[in-house]
């Protein structure tokens, strides 16, 4: 059996390494208020200024990033922002899946990363 789980924003601390068994998948959230008010910080699974952070597994991430198209658009594939908030411009208003950001040391083995709504 696979077991699901639907988040918003997961904050990985230092020395934090979460274990994403084979078999299970992280759900990101495809609603603006499931992640934090800053745009910046828009990701899935995300450690700041952390040390010795990670994601390990055998496990999936999944961005749901289907779930962000507002419209197609045949110039840029499918992705057109979701954000209609005015906090973001453009279309780097989607979530990312992961981000390590002034962070050291992390590691990040053995998982499936899918569907993210941004990968950039």
């Amino acid at each position: 059996m696979r077991a699901t789980y639907l988040t918003g924003t997961l904050f990985l601390r230092s020395y934090v390494v979460i274990d994403v068994e084979r078999g299970a998948r992280i759900l990101g959230g495809s609603r603006e208020e499931d992640y934090p008010p800053d745009s910046t910080e828009w990701y899935v699974v995300l450690a700041k200024n952390a040390k010795g952070a990670g994601i390990i597994g055998g496990g999936e991430i999944n961005g749901q990033g289907e779930a962000f198209v507002v419209r197609s658009d045949v110039r840029k594939n499918v992705m057109v922002s979701w954000n209609q908030t005015g906090s973001c411009l453009g279309d780097e208003c989607r979530p990312r899946l992961i981000g390590f950001l002034d962070s050291k040391e992390v590691r990040v083995w053995d998982i499936t990363l899918n569907q993210p709504a941004y990968w950039w």
